[in-house]
């Protein structure tokens, strides 16, 4: 890109997507800490952990961050658009966004004990109860709220994301 300054966040939030987002995020503020920094995000989610590294990044620089959503910006992807600075949040009209409560990917065939089924359940539920409060602290909500907006898939429109709170504003094509 002729751009420097923009980062693309498509599909997964993994170790390997994160990895190159943290990266050029450390460069890019490295170089120029006074100047913006784009993220765009296509993503369906992914991981909790790699998507709250991310987070810490953006928080951790000193170079602004702008968040615009091509596409859709499901889950984790929902939650790193809302973490963009407050009036740089962005969707393009036809996009989507999703937030729920976190997915907990089990494998068929695997066991685990009650004690460890007790100990994953645990963690699944901090992990929600700091995504969700750090949600609300971005779109001006209270974590209840967040909370009950999340107990099922709720899909939202470019205007109904913006309403909500996730985006700023809509660019116009």
């Amino acid at each position: 890109m002729d751009d420097p300054r923009i980062i693309i966040l498509s599909g997964e939030v993994n170790e390997r997507s994160a990895l190159d987002v943290i990266v050029r995020l450390m460069s890019f503020d490295n170089e120029d800490h006074k100047s913006e920094i784009s993220l765009y995000i296509n993503s369906p989610g992914g991981s909790i952990d790699y998507g709250l590294a991310i987070y810490d990044v953006i928080r951790h620089i000193e170079a602004p961050v702008s968040t615009v959503c091509f596409g859709m910006a499901a889950s984790m992807g929902a939650f790193l658009l809302s973490c963009g600075q407050p009036g740089r949040r962005f969707a393009l009209p036809h996009s989507r966004v999703l937030i729920h409560q976190p997915l907990i990917n089990t494998r068929s065939g695997s066991y685990k004990s009650e004690t460890a089924m007790r100990k994953m359940a645990d963690n699944i539920l901090a992990s929600r109860s700091e995504l969700e409060r750090i949600i609300a602290e971005n779109v001006g909500k209270t974590p209840e709220e967040v909370h009950i907006d999340c107990e099922r898939d709720n899909w939202m429109s470019a205007q109904q994301a913006k309403d909500y709170g996730i985006i700023d504003d809509i660019l116009c094509l």
